[in-house]
């Protein structure tokens, strides 16, 4: 099969929204890998007077309540590089100042509703095993507040400097995980991504590689 360019960043954004196994799965510990719920795309923070001006691609959350924020960029843009990872860590620095239980739990509550789902009902289901929905909100914040959170960094290719840049704040960082991650679409019209080659800032989670079924 021919390798198939996403058409934008958008695009690529859509798929792991939709399909956030294809970071998960890549994530190694006691057990099953992690699974996450989305709470929403393009979700904004507050740099000062910049009120929203910036957005965190996607966040998801996991089920021990532990939030994820992803950033999403091709090859081709040339802020994959080092600049990427300043975004971010600003991005985590303006999250923590920002956000708010209420915050992350309407803002999930906004994306179900319009995807036609009752949230309460969506968390129910996908805390079914994890001790409940009591309290998980404030369990969210608590996590992104300690810096217990993951940061990803998702693209069709990870370049070397990307890589090197992350594996070093990888092994200095005590609380939050990086992961670089790397999607590939082959075929068409619709996905059927390859794999995902490990880079040194995965190698501390196990990221391995994956396809979209």
């Amino acid at each position: 099969m021919v390798e198939q360019p996403f058409e934008s960043e958008t695009d690529l954004e859509l798929i792991l929204s939709e399909h956030p196994e294809l970071i998960t799965d890549g994530l190694v510990g006691d057990g099953a890998p992690p699974r996450w719920l989305l709470i929403s795309r393009q979700v904004g923070v507050d740099f000062g007077s910049w009120s929203n001006r910036w957005a965190v691609d996607l966040l998801f959350v996991d089920e021990h309540a532990v939030p994820a924020l992803v950033e999403v960029k091709r090859s081709s843009n040339p802020g994959l590089r080092r600049g990427v990872v300043a975004q971010v860590l600003d991005y985590a620095a303006s999250a923590v100042l920002s956000w708010s239980a209420e915050r992350l739990r309407t803002t999930f509550a906004e994306t179900w509703e319009a995807r036609g789902r009752d949230p309460g009902a969506v968390l129910d289901e996908f805390l079914r095993d994890a001790g409940g929905t009591d309290g998980f909100w404030q369990r969210a914040n608590a996590n992104l507040q300690a810096g217990k959170i993951r940061l990803v960094f998702a693209a069709d290719e990870v370049p070397a400097e990307l890589q090197r840049v992350l594996g070093f704040l990888s092994r200095q960082m005590r609380t939050a995980s990086v992961l670089a991650v790397e999607v590939k679409r082959f075929g068409a019209p619709v996905a059927d991504r390859g794999p995902r080659r490990r880079s040194p800032a995965a190698a501390r989670t196990g990221a391995r590689s994956g396809r979209l079924p």
